[in-house]
């Protein structure tokens, strides 16, 4: 019974809320939002000639040789990447977390700079909406 009681003022609600909408003779117009912009894989900029600002993720690896964007992180203690890998500048710019092991520090990472010649040059701000990204 006491059920009945608290679902009723819920029931009324609910239909008066119907009968509003149907009075009206509108439906709401539904809200539809754009999906986000997928950054590119790391593997895209292996053997790419592309000169362009982009939207990268892939695993950020750096040591005493430097750092380097690989798309294949290897499972040795410490890491490496795999098989291919971009060289990385301006990593002191970011604001990531690192692991680290034997002096390596690594990082799953979305990363936006100019790719041009092998190398990402990380670029400072957010990036512009022109930025390349992973086409659908």
């Amino acid at each position: 019974m006491f059920r009945s009681l608290v679902l009723l003022p819920v029931l009324a609600l609910l239909l008066t809320a119907c009968w509003i909408a149907s009075e009206s003779g509108e439906a709401p117009e539904p809200v539809i939002s754009e999906p986000a912009p997928s950054p590119l894989f790391a593997d895209t900029l292996f053997d790419s000639d592309m000169d362009a600002d982009v939207v990268v993720v892939g695993y950020l690896v750096v040591d005493s040789s430097g750092a380097r964007l690989c798309g294949v992180l290897l499972e040795s203690d410490p890491p490496q990447c795999g098989a291919h890998s971009v060289e990385v500048t301006g990593v002191d710019r970011l604001d990531v977390i690192f692991e680290e092991s034997q002096g390596v520090r690594w990082t799953l990472a979305t990363l936006w700079g100019h790719y041009a010649d092998g190398t990402l040059a990380i670029l400072d701000g957010p990036p512009p909406s022109d930025v390349v990204i992973q086409s659908e």
